[in-house]
């Protein structure tokens, strides 16, 4: 069983997402979300005959109305059945009763240290001495940060990551990016200046298959991590389209990546032949970063000028 006997339920919420529920599909949800809380951590074995059990209901009854729920409002991570809202709710009742938890049992230990260190406190008070007032309380010590905020911060943080990945995930878990990978990935480089542009800015929108091993973009992370920033006043130079072939790979960066985009990396680049050539090297790794896979796909490669 859980540990929280509380399940906190937004009204409004929860009617207007089961607004096409009928009294037999509404009770099914409304079991499972309860069953889902009862669960430690929240989510359930992702085993039919298990839920089938404890929904108390027969195969008929399961195959007709509780499947159909499970599919529409839950997923399948790592083995187990997830409802997505129920989860983050989970986390934060979770968080709350650990930092009451651990501010009762600071508030505890400092009340015994302090009759160990006055034993005379104990002692029955003379007559004439003034009675403690029994509504004071200690100050507690700084509360430390309860683990189970830093999981939940962890796991909305790969979250982003997997949902930053791109098309062909499914359930948000694909073969090479499990928790361990995204938790080493985040250790090395910075969720929010290199892991997630490089993320959505390099491989999402020119990704067709799914992104199966997640270290193949190493390199890209560290390039994005090293880069030195862009001078502050400089500004990008016009964008100009060239003619022939060149002209079809800068349109179809503009489609891809958008005019802003094309125009502050590739103004003032020189397209000779399969070649285009940029001023500095740090704008020819952005180049190569940003727009390496379309150039690669025309023939055309990037360089730095002479």
């Amino acid at each position: 069983m859980s540990d929280l006997p509380f399940l906190p339920l937004w009204i409004s919420k929860y009617n207007n997402g089961t607004k096409h529920l009928n009294l037999e599909e509404d009770g099914a949800y409304m079991r499972l979300l309860r069953l889902c809380w009862e669960t430690p951590g929240g989510t359930m074995p992702a085993d039919d005959t298990w839920v089938r059990r404890h929904m108390r209901v027969s195969q008929d009854d399961f195959d007709r109305v509780v499947k159909p729920i499970l599919q529409e409002f839950f997923k399948v991570l790592r083995g187990r059945y997830e409802n997505e809202k129920l989860s983050e709710v989970y986390g934060e009742v979770f968080a709350k009763t650990k930092r009451r938890k651990t501010a009762a049992k600071t508030g505890a230990s400092a009340r015994w240290q302090k009759d160990k260190e006055n034993p005379s406190s104990n002692r029955m008070p003379d007559a004439s001495q003034k009675e403690p007032n029994r509504n004071s309380k200690p100050e507690p010590k700084p509360e430390p940060e309860p683990e189970a905020s830093k999981l939940a911060a962890r796991s909305a943080a790969r979250a982003s990551i997997r949902k930053a990945v791109g098309p062909g995930v499914v359930d948000g878990f694909v073969d090479g990016i499990t928790d361990r990978t995204l938790d080493s990935l985040m250790d090395k480089f910075d969720l929010e200046t290199v892991v997630l542009p490089v993320l959505r800015e390099r491989t999402a929108g020119e990704r067709v298959e799914p992104l199966r091993l997640i270290g193949a973009l190493r390199a890209e992370f560290e390039a994005r991590r090293d880069a030195p920033p862009p001078p502050p006043t400089a500004k990008p130079k016009p964008l100009e389209i060239p003619e022939g072939q060149a002209g079809d790979v800068v349109r179809a960066i503009i489609a891809a990546k958008g005019e802003a985009s094309a125009a502050n990396w590739l103004g003032g680049a020189v397209w000779n032949g399969s070649e285009v050539y940029a001023e500095t090297e740090f704008q020819r790794d952005q180049i190569a970063q940003r727009f390496g896979g379309i150039l690669k796909q025309h023939g055309y490669a990037v360089a730095l000028a002479q």
